[in-house]
């Protein structure tokens, strides 16, 4: 009962901070989005700074989701992770982003950050996310949540060309006589002649080489004259952003439809972990503390996002006194067996050296399918360990795999939800195994 006890109440606290920071910051990371985007299209780089360890996989975490984004068809965002903050200096030039992430006080980063995240307030940045939560597993999921919707989000504004350019010229001359040609959505069309609509207004333009043209259709227009016409909105954007079209140019109403996307997806994942089977996470966590009071280790592991969130676990852990390895933190070893052997081995490879009977091998994958993680489980049961898998898709590879003692699945198959909803399920380990003393 305590074990149960000390799970309900790190969900709780979860899903209560989640609740107020959004519904209070929706708007605001909106216009972080909007900022981050415009530097982008600048050529600026996302330069993340955190301190060594747990906080340093978010920093890792972040700069993965730009870099190697899990959407098709969108665009790799230059993006890096640094744990000394003179490096920010060094790295970070006038159109890059700063962004800072800490479990504790803003004020402890570096001062002229674009965008920071924390648990209480003081920096000086240009957008400030302070979770106000107290507890620093409880901060970390929530700025989960919060950095990958910017990651998500930025995009909106790719498919809205004009709002990546400078908006401080109100001049009727300015709406289209820039470096570049803007898109521009058509409102009125006289023969030849028409109106459209730009991220700055609307302006009459020349649309003879974009004949026939149609009220609703996004043209390119420079000088005043419509270059080509832009094709429509893919299905799939269309999908993962429902409240975009190709007529919807306007500041104020896109930034309030992304504002209301930032509190649907926190909703999205409170729903996750509401709907997640505590029963299976208590079993878990009883087999866990079972085989830490006897003197075993943890040893973790996971592939991109799932590496990072491996890292945090074991720091996590170690932060409580649990002794506890992250197999995804060795890169010397992992590229040697990969160059040397195969990468189907280098989680294995570890637990054949590392693990001992009696200790726990943690995997942590969205789907699965990842050939080394499983193959990472096999060879601990072999050695004598016990398994437990985090996994998405509904079980995803994991579901009927008799190599995994205890399953704890997240029903969804979209990949920044399901590694929110994961942290909370290996948080509220780390949290049970820490009360129980």
């Amino acid at each position: 009962m305590p074990v149960r006890r000390s799970i309900q109440r790190h969900y709780d606290a979860v899903l209560e901070a989640g609740a107020r920071f959004f519904a209070a910051r929706a708007q605001e990371l909106a216009t972080a989005c909007w900022g981050m985007a415009q530097r982008f299209h600048r050529g600026g780089t996302l330069v993340i700074y955190a301190r060594p360890g747990a906080t340093f996989s978010d920093a890792q975490h972040n700069a993965v989701e730009f870099i190697h984004p899990v959407l098709v068809g969108k665009r790799a965002l230059p993006a890096l992770s640094v744990r000394d903050p003179a490096q920010l200096d060094l790295l970070a030039g006038p159109d890059d982003i700063r962004m800072g992430i800490t479990g504790h006080d803003l004020a402890e980063l570096p001062r002229g950050l674009q965008v920071a995240f924390g648990d209480r307030g003081g920096c000086d940045a240009e957008h400030a996310f302070a979770v106000g939560a107290g507890d620093p597993l409880v901060t970390q999921e929530v700025q989960e949540t919060a950095y990958h919707e910017l990651w998500e989000l930025v995009h909106v504004f790719f498919e809205h060309e004009g709002l990546l350019q400078s908006q401080d010229c109100t001049e009727e001359v300015c709406l289209t006589c820039g470096d570049v040609a803007l898109p521009a959505a058509v409102v009125r069309v006289e023969g030849t002649q028409g109106w459209v609509r730009t991220a700055r207004g609307e302006e009459e333009c020349d649309l003879s080489l974009v004949q026939p043209a149609s009220p609703g259709e996004l043209v390119l227009v420079h000088g005043k004259v419509a270059l080509e016409k832009v094709k429509p909105i893919d299905q799939f954007s269309q999908e993962f952003y429902p409240f975009l079209t190709n007529e919807r140019m306007d500041v104020p109403e896109v930034l309030a439809d992304v504002a209301r996307s930032v509190e649907m997806k926190w909703a999205e994942v409170a729903s996750l972990r509401q709907a997640t089977d505590l029963v299976a996470v208590e079993r878990a966590l009883e087999a866990l503390l079972r085989q830490v009071r006897a003197g075993g280790r943890v040893l973790a592991f996971g592939n991109g996002g799932s590496a990072t969130d491996s890292a945090d676990l074991a720091s996590d852990l170690q932060a409580i006194g649990v002794p506890a390895l992250d197999l995804a933190g060795e890169p010397a070893v992992i590229t040697a067996v990969g160059n040397d052997i195969s990468f189907d081995e280098v989680f294995a490879r570890q637990v054949i050296a590392l693990g001992r009977p009696g200790d726990v091998a943690i995997g942590i994958s969205t789907s699965g399918r990842s050939r080394n993680a499983t193959r990472a489980f096999e060879q601990a049961k072999r050695q004598g360990l016990l398994t437990i898998g985090l996994v998405g898709y509904g079980g995803g590879g994991w579901k009927d795999a008799e190599q995994v003692d205890h399953l704890l699945v997240v029903d969804s198959t979209y990949i920044p939800r399901i590694q929110e909803a994961q942290a909370t399920i290996y948080h509220a380990l780390v949290r049970g195994l820490e009360e129980a003393g």
